[in-house]
């Protein structure tokens, strides 16, 4: 990594879809990235992960959400070379220490469909910082906003069932 701020031309190159990756190694996701991390010091690293994927013609006017959980201390998403969000933050060139954490987020970043290439090829690219944590624990996902919604309606209900038990309690001691 050579920049400190999101976006920066200096980054782009990997986030870019005529980036060539083609001698770049595989990796399964989810999955451990110690063997990457091992061969830095101090066990942290800034790497880019890349997923090529075609978009149909059907979300043209939809947002859309990208879904992380559980990866890097702290990442960048980019999609088609847009910057779309990014938590924690990424250290500095020759300060790997210097990082904000944000392993134990969830990342959802919304974006509209106008970024994406209906009927072609689409590159979603990560970077991502890693310290001693590693590896990936859920596939990441992308989804409508719609569809994103529906299946997170139950996030609004938990404080709800959270003060439920304080509740009952007062109400059998009274």
């Amino acid at each position: 990594t050579d920049s400190d701020s999101p976006g920066s031309p200096v980054n782009m190159g990997p986030a870019l879809p005529e980036y060539d990756d083609s001698r770049a190694p595989g990796i399964d996701i989810p999955g451990r990235l110690d063997h990457v991390l091992a061969k830095h010091d101090n066990y942290a690293a800034t790497f880019w992960l890349r997923k090529k994927v075609f978009i149909g013609n059907n979300l043209s006017s939809k947002m859309l959400v990208l879904t992380l959980t559980g990866i890097g201390t702290a990442d960048e998403a980019y999609v088609n070379g847009t910057f779309v969000g990014g938590s924690g933050t990424i250290p500095p060139k020759g300060r790997p220490m210097a990082y904000d954490y944000a392993w134990h987020r969830n990342r959802d970043y919304r974006f509209p469909a106008t970024l994406l290439r209906p009927g072609a090829e689409n590159v979603i690219a990560l970077r991502v910082f890693y310290h001693v944590i590693d590896g990936v624990r859920e596939r990441p996902s992308l989804s409508t906003l719609e569809a994103w919604n529906e299946a997170h309606r139950l996030r609004e209900y938990f404080p709800s069932v959270n003060n439920l038990y304080p509740l009952l309690l007062s109400l059998m001691l009274l």
